[in-house]
């Protein structure tokens, strides 16, 4: 069998994580059943413009600073 969706969009943001409990049962004169849960993690997509808070940033840096952090 598969697991679809269709009513709504998967958004990270609103939620990043679904426990889902599955319930099947056949139908014979003795019916037989199982119950499972699926996990399922949404990953992050950059779906979302960067915001500054202001227009424009400056910063001066002096000649032969000592590094103290960098980023990569």
């Amino acid at each position: 069998g598969h697991i679809s969706l269709t009513s709504f969009a998967l958004d990270r943001e609103n939620t990043s994580f679904y426990n889902l409990t599955i319930f099947v049962q056949d139908g014979g004169q003795v019916p037989k059943s199982a119950i499972t849960s699926v996990y399922v993690t949404i990953l992050d997509e950059n779906d979302n413009f960067p915001v500054f808070l202001q227009s424009e940033y400056q910063y001066s840096i002096v000649e032969k600073n000592r590094i103290v952090h960098s980023c990569r």
